[in-house]
């Protein structure tokens, strides 16, 4: 039976977007730009191939809506759903009034945010140490059983940053080692979408921005217990060490 190994940190980050409007939209586009990409739970494709999906796009916006027009064709009234039209239409019928339903789609084409597709993070672009997978939850796989996924969600003016790694093992004889590989092997590709996720809402908080940190371990079946300040300063310094 394997043992896992799961660690925990949660980044909260302090923003001041008042005057930001749409700014998840614009974090996930920011994002985007810098080789990382939101994705949902049910992600299936890859990232990589739907950059129209990021970012302040030209997009074409349907409309459909429901006309009741009397036997010269005039529009007597103009509906969004077609229960509504056709109650219209017989309660016009019972006073010997004759209609039809016509079906009008108005097509407006406009530049907009894109909608947040996601809280998942994944890497689409630019080297990583482990394969990043983007079926499913997008999720990090490096060798020996360690993988890393990482979510930011918003709420208000705050972003929560959470990275999750696990660690599958036949058993734990030296925890020291265990932890060392937890902490060494995702390092890179943690530190590089932490500096982004700053960054970005650095770029667009009108404050500065203050963070907070949560890093907990557990083996499952054991006890939880506080990460090392020592691994926190890892993930949250400006270069590897």
């Amino acid at each position: 039976m394997m043992t896992i190994y799961e660690r925990k940190m949660e980044i909260v980050f302090e923003t001041d977007m008042d005057d930001v409007s749409f700014h998840p939209n614009k974090v996930q586009g920011m994002l985007y730009d810098r080789g990382i990409a939101q994705t949902s739970n049910y992600n299936y494709d890859n990232p990589e191939d739907d950059a129209r999906l990021y970012g302040f796009k030209e997009t074409d916006e349907t409309k459909t809506t429901y006309a009741v027009t009397d036997e010269n064709g005039q529009v007597l009234m103009e509906l969004d759903y077609s229960s509504q039209a056709r109650l219209a239409q017989k309660g016009l019928t019972d006073y010997g009034i004759n209609t039809d339903v016509a079906v009008v789609q108005t097509t407006k084409t406009m530049d907009k945010w894109m909608r947040v597709r996601g809280p998942y993070l994944g890497i689409y672009f630019g080297p990583t140490n482990g394969e990043q997978s983007f079926y499913g939850r997008a999720t990090l796989k490096y060798d020996d059983n360690v993988s890393l996924t990482a979510r930011l969600d918003n709420y208000g003016h705050t972003y929560t940053l959470t990275f999750k790694i696990t660690y599958e093992v036949d058993s734990i004889t030296n925890r020291k080692a265990v932890e060392d590989r937890v902490v060494q092997v995702p390092l890179a590709e943690m530190l590089r979408i932490r500096k982004a996720v700053e960054q970005t809402l650095a770029e667009l908080s009108d404050g500065e921005i203050t963070h907070t940190v949560d890093c907990e371990t557990k083996i499952i079946s054991e006890a939880t217990y506080q990460c090392s300040p020592e691994t926190t300063k890892l993930v949250m310094g400006d270069e590897e060490e």
